[in-house]
């Protein structure tokens, strides 16, 4: 039997229809390429924006008539098949004459398959078809959410920055201002210029101030605005402890301090404007002079009588005393009549040296330049005072005269003393050593009885004897003083601690002594 062959016609799509399906095609086509443009080349934010919203219309568009296509051509599919079923009901009837009844079964089941197998071909197209633009609708989906949020974090992003430079700018500009406003402020206080001059002031600062205050008081011609410091110094006790404390008449365009140290005033100082600042116009302040306030009510209260050897030169508080300010004074060693036998009475001269505001500080020295020490230390507390300074020591005193003395003390120690209780032989020793006539040797004979009577211990020991001072007024005259240190005792025991002065007459013959002094140390 002779196969039969079906040709399926579908119905011939519109010339609108088809720019549509050309449309949608090239559609699929760039949406399918758009993952790899995008990825490799970045457009601005504002075209990418632009030309993926145009982009997803068209693929939406193509879609769609993509799909009402598949729909069309599944319906006439369905009407061809409708077609061929009942083409072949009519054709079977029209050649049932000529053939048998096995011939039509067999063309009917083979027409059947045919038919089935254009079905399933068709359902398999259309069911692929509809995958694919799944596919393809989900993908574009994704992408174009991915690009949104990109674009989005894109633009929160350039956003930030900006906001953050903008606002960074805006704390500077007014962070610049407030530091050149609260500079100029802070220049403008007056108390910030006051501190720092109050916190370099030291001690010459109180000297400038009592010097300055001392300006109008009468001194002597020894002493100078200088000699005040000390008992200022000392009224104002404590170490170098500025502050400042503003005055009753202090005000804002006039600021006036007082400048105290150790809580006392002792200066006022005033700020003077001495501009304004460059931007703002606060007021800039300059230092004042300062002005002492310190009341000098202390009066003179001492002064000083000073009596030395004839030709010494004399400074009170590093100033000399003038030759004229002299007068003669009576000698510290004054002879007897036997003495001034063989020298003429040596003399002294003084000075008085009144109207000192503390006590002086005084320098003398002997007509051949030695440095004279006082013979006795002054009280710096009294008022009034009465220094003596005697005869200079000799610096190499003559061997002979000192071994004279030697001999002089000890015979003196043993009648005294009368140790070996030998009073005529020790008293025969003692005036080998005596001027004959001299007050010494009268005074000696006449305590004859009382070193008898009262002095006959049986130890004695000498622990010291040492020459302290020798001082000649002359050739044939000196003064030399021997201190002793001795241990006596009889029944009790005591010790015998003094110094002695000699006063050694040269007669000619050799020293001998005219008279003599005790001092108990």
């Amino acid at each position: 039997m002779e196969e039969q062959h079906f040709t399926i016609k579908t119905k011939p799509e519109n010339a609108a229809q088809r720019p549509d399906r050309q449309s949608a095609a090239d559609g699929n086509r760039k949406t399918g390429t758009k993952k790899h443009t995008s990825a490799q080349k970045k457009k601005p934010a504002s075209k990418k924006k632009a030309a993926a919203a145009g982009k997803h219309s068209d693929f939406r568009d193509s879609v769609r008539k993509a799909a009402e296509a598949i729909h069309q051509k599944n319906q006439e599919t369905k009407k061809a098949a409708k077609r061929l079923a009942s083409g072949s009901k009519s054709s079977g009837k029209s050649s049932a004459k000529h053939r048998t009844a096995s011939g039509k079964t067999q063309n009917g089941r083979r027409r059947s398959a045919f038919a089935d197998q254009i079905l399933t071909s068709l359902k398999g197209y259309f069911n692929q078809t509809r995958s694919n633009v799944s596919k393809r609708v989900s993908t574009a989906v994704r992408h174009s959410k991915k690009e949104i949020r990109q674009f989005r974090t894109l633009m929160f992003a350039v956003f930030a920055v900006i906001y953050i430079i903008i606002l960074a700018l805006i704390i500077h500009s007014y962070s610049k201002k407030a530091h050149t406003y609260l500079g100029e402020y802070e220049a403008s206080r007056p108390q910030y210029l006051i501190e720092e001059y109050v916190a370099s002031l030291d001690d010459t600062f109180l000297n400038d101030m009592i010097k300055q205050a001392a300006g109008g008081v009468a001194l002597s011609q020894y002493e100078s605005s200088d000699v005040l410091l000390n008992t200022m110094n000392a009224k104002i006790s404590g170490g170098s402890n500025y502050s400042y404390q503003k005055t009753a008449d202090s005000t804002e365009s006039r600021p006036n301090y007082y400048i105290l140290r150790n809580e006392q005033a002792i200066a006022t100082v005033a700020l003077n404007r001495a501009g304004w600042t460059e931007k703002y116009s606060f007021p800039v302040w300059s230092m004042g002079d300062p002005v002492s306030v310190l009341q000098l009510q202390a009066a003179p209260a001492y002064s000083v009588s000073i009596r030395t050897p004839q030709g010494a030169a004399v400074k009170v508080n590093g100033v000399d005393v003038p030759p004229e300010s002299f007068i003669e004074a009576p000698s510290e060693l004054q002879l007897t009549a036997t003495e001034m036998f063989y020298m003429n009475q040596p003399v002294s001269q003084q000075c008085e040296i009144s109207g000192l505001y503390q006590v002086p500080v005084i320098e003398v020295t002997d007509a051949e330049g030695r440095i004279l020490t006082p013979e006795k230390e002054p009280d710096p507390n009294a008022a009034s005072q009465e220094i003596l300074y005697p005869q200079a020591d000799e610096a190499e005193p003559d061997a002979a005269l000192l071994q004279y003395v030697d001999g002089l003390t000890h015979a003196y120690m043993d009648y005294v003393i009368n140790t070996r209780c030998d009073i005529d032989n020790n008293l025969a020793v003692l005036n080998n050593y005596l001027l004959p006539g001299s007050t010494l040797a009268t005074l000696m004979q006449t305590i004859y009885s009382d070193v008898w009577y009262n002095n006959d211990p049986n130890m004695r020991e000498d622990h010291v004897y040492e020459v302290r001072h020798v001082r000649k007024y002359a050739d044939n005259l000196c003064t030399v003083d021997v201190h002793l240190e001795s241990t006596i005792g009889k029944v009790a025991v005591n010790d015998y601690i003094g110094t002695v002065r000699w006063v050694l007459v040269n007669n000619g013959y050799g020293w001998r002594a005219s008279n003599f002094e005790l001092f108990p140390n």
